[in-house]
């Protein structure tokens, strides 16, 4: 395991969540952006806890894909699907313009599911 890797991914991920909570002071809320930073809080924080755990990460931004891979050594980690499942779709659709329905409620609940993941990962190296 390569702590300094581990710790600059968690890092990334959590300079993605302060962003994703600045964001949200803005007038008008940049909702699309918000959702894109959550998904990438997530990613990065799980891309952590892989290399902690030895495994290398795959070079993807299925947030369900990455828990799938850290299934067989935290079975727990299951329980974050749901979470996996919301945040996931802001992966590509977020970054480019075309009409997103995004809500602020939208913004609010990724914003939940980055933080879930992010702190179930770190409590794990703790």
């Amino acid at each position: 395991m390569n702590s300094t890797l581990v710790k600059e991914w968690y890092d990334f991920a959590e300079m993605d969540l302060i962003s994703a909570n600045h964001l949200m002071s803005l007038v008008p809320i940049p909702v699309e952006i918000i959702c894109y930073h959550c998904q990438q809080s997530a990613e990065k924080a799980l891309k952590g806890y892989l290399i902690f755990l030895d495994i290398k990460p795959s070079r993807t931004h299925n947030i369900e894909n990455l828990i799938q891979s850290l299934e067989e050594k935290d079975p727990i980690i299951m329980k974050l699907g749901k979470h996996a499942v919301l945040l996931t779709s802001y992966a590509v659709s977020t970054r480019y313009p075309h009409s997103l329905d995004l809500t602020i409620k939208d913004a609010n609940d990724a914003l939940n599911a980055a933080k879930q993941i992010k702190t179930y990962c770190i409590n794990k190296i703790d």
